[in-house]
């Protein structure tokens, strides 16, 4: 898996789009999914999986963020590292499912949080070129 791609999955437009036009600037490869149903999709069709998952944990449909992530590890045969954003802070301290190698942050995060828990998550690897 490349180091520099991201799974972006968020159903607010605005947001999708804004992070998008963030993590590309900061030279990541970003592939944008507004819901499981687009991810999965994504993920059967491609030939690598993404270096990172960041995932809104409310989602539309029948999966949190969390269980997203979950079913997208299962399709990629590995323990992709996530970034899971929340608006509501206490289904942080329901960790029972919380996936490993996973980090929450509370929504909205910021440019340095989330950053910072790109590099943490993927060992500091900083993206080539850009």
């Amino acid at each position: 898996a490349k180091a520099g791609s991201i799974l972006l999955i968020e159903d607010d437009k605005i947001v999708l789009h804004a992070n998008h036009s963030l993590l590309q600037t900061l030279g990541y490869e970003v592939i944008p999914a507004s819901d499981a149903e687009t991810a999965m999709q994504w993920m059967a069709a491609s030939a690598q999986a993404p270096g990172i998952i960041i995932s809104d944990y409310r989602l539309p449909g029948d999966y949190n963020g969390a269980e997203l992530i979950q079913l997208i590890r299962i399709s990629a045969g590995s323990t992709i590292p996530a970034i899971i954003l929340t608006g509501d802070i206490s289904v942080c301290d329901a960790d029972n499912q919380l996936p490993d190698s996973s980090l929450w942050l509370q929504k909205p995060a910021r440019v340095e949080e989330l950053l910072q828990a790109i590099n943490k998550l993927l060992g500091a690897q900083v993206p080539s070129g850009g």
